[in-house]
């Protein structure tokens, strides 16, 4: 949303959010026209319970569409573009961007053939990994756009190792906590070691199990909760990782490039992700990533030297390296934005 919201403004362009406060914590900034849904939806509902609950947020936002009589729309997330299909195809063929930032029932054909006219509708379909050509319907329509914000790049700031510090390596976890397998193997890995201090900042399906199983453990995790995304900055300040590890069993996760990522790049914070998922290979290609297997009996120590032994100067080098790649590829994103903004099918 912020991306877009940034192009928006810069174009000068009015615009308005409809959006669901499913968890009692907008997202959206007052300063902004918002029309929210608000409705309680629990992360953990059941798939009957939460289809009932987007078809009524569906209902709500084609009566605000109607109302509101919008020129063009720009469509967040797969399922919403699912739960809209008939309607967009009959009223704003052309007329829409459909934004695809995450893996979701691509297995279940008919989904798949929903999502597939949803893409021959709009305008442009963005996707935010290469990867997602993988799962994806075949099509022309794709552009890629990296999750970063052009005004983050600016808060770049150099590599220092925790022994400039008091020595200790702290691995952060920033986002959503939905693992809970992967995030408990850490935690008992890592959670005790002298070495290491462990930091969860975030909420997610998993969050109460996992501060659960921390406590009961005595590890010594800390975990603070649901964050505000200003605050970002001054929780990465403090991490010496990126904890940006997910398993294999989770389709998603296999092709999926998480904001981790760029935030690795910008503030120059080591990257570890699985190796066997994109993130994780394209980290460790670009020279960002480290390399170290949860799974080895040696890990905490593979971490440990791994992390010590990186070259300030290399590491500083190879995430300047990918950031303006990055940026480069990103550029074709914001130039098709632009152009939907000034034509968008209405010619």
């Amino acid at each position: 949303m912020n991306k877009y919201i940034s192009i928006l403004e810069q174009e000068n362009e009015d615009f308005e959010i409809i959006y669901w406060d499913r968890l009692g914590s907008p997202d959206c900034p007052e300063k902004y026209k918002s029309i929210v849904f608000q409705k309680p939806s629990r992360l953990n509902l059941s798939h009957k319970d939460k289809i009932k609950d987007f078809l009524e947020f569906r209902r709500f936002v084609i009566k605000n569409i109607n109302k509101r009589k919008y020129d063009k729309l720009i469509v967040l997330t797969s399922l919403t573009g699912i739960f809209l299909f008939d309607y967009l195809q009959k009223n704003y063929k052309n007329k829409f961007i459909f934004d695809i930032r995450d893996y979701t029932f691509e297995n279940f054909y008919p989904y798949k053939m929903i999502e597939n006219r949803v893409i021959k509708s709009s305008y442009f379909t963005t996707i935010s990994s290469e990867e997602f050509k993988m799962f994806l319907p075949s099509s022309n329509k794709y552009i890629l756009s990296h999750n970063i914000l052009r005004e983050e790049i600016e808060q770049a700031n150099e590599f220092n190792k925790p022994k400039e510090r008091d020595g200790i390596i702290t691995v952060s976890f920033i986002g959503a906590i939905r693992h809970f397998d992967i995030d408990s193997k850490i935690a008992l890995k890592l959670a005790n070691d002298d070495r290491f201090k462990v930091v969860y900042h975030g909420y997610g399906v998993a969050y109460e199990k996992f501060k659960a199983f921390c406590q009961e453990r005595k590890l010594d995790v800390q975990i603070t909760g649901k964050y505000d995304r200003k605050d970002k900055i001054k929780l990465l300040a403090n991490a010496d990782i990126i904890n940006a590890y997910y398993g294999i069993e989770s389709y998603a996760n296999l092709f999926a490039m998480p904001n981790k990522y760029y935030d690795s790049l910008i503030y120059k914070i080591p990257f570890w992700a699985n190796p066997k998922v994109y993130s994780g290979q394209r980290s460790i290609k670009s020279g960002i990533g480290l390399n170290a297997d949860l799974e080895s009996e040696s890990f905490a120590n593979d971490l440990y030297h791994e992390y010590m032994e990186i070259d300030r100067l290399k590491f500083e080098r190879d995430c300047n390296q990918e950031l303006s790649k990055v940026v480069k590829e990103d550029e074709l994103f914001i130039s098709k934005v632009q152009e939907f903004i000034e034509i968008g099918g209405l010619k």
